[in-house]
């Protein structure tokens, strides 16, 4: 419930912010900033269940270009971008945060790679 009800819109919020398009390198520094400043490892339960929902999040919008095809405009399309990469960098962070070992174990604090990030 946590991060559907309060992480989620959180994220939504900052990615329709953005006004340029985020590359793939960028949103994954940029997703650790982003759990790291705005989810709480011990409401989050686990890894996974961010994992999960986020590449749920990531999927969608793929999906999302996929099924519209030259129907959206281009606000439309950036922020389908912005939420594919950024959805996938955070994707990208649990994998990467002792992920295989505790997948779905309760965490305490993040790791080591995504408490190193500064913006």
């Amino acid at each position: 419930m946590y991060l559907e009800e309060k992480v989620l819109p959180t994220f939504i919020q900052w990615v329709k912010s953005l006004k340029e398009p985020v590359d793939m390198k960028d949103a994954k520094k940029h997703a650790r900033y982003f759990i790291r400043t705005h989810i709480d490892p011990v409401k989050a339960t686990s890894r996974g269940a961010v994992y999960d929902l986020f590449e749920s999040v990531s999927d969608y919008y793929k999906m999302h270009k996929v099924l519209n095809p030259g129907t959206m405009s281009a606000a439309e399309t950036l922020l389908a971008d912005n939420m594919h990469a950024l959805a996938s960098g955070v994707v990208w962070a649990m994998e990467h945060d002792a992920f295989d070992l505790v997948k779905y174990d309760p965490i305490p604090t993040w790791g080591p790679d995504i408490l190193r990030v500064d913006m």
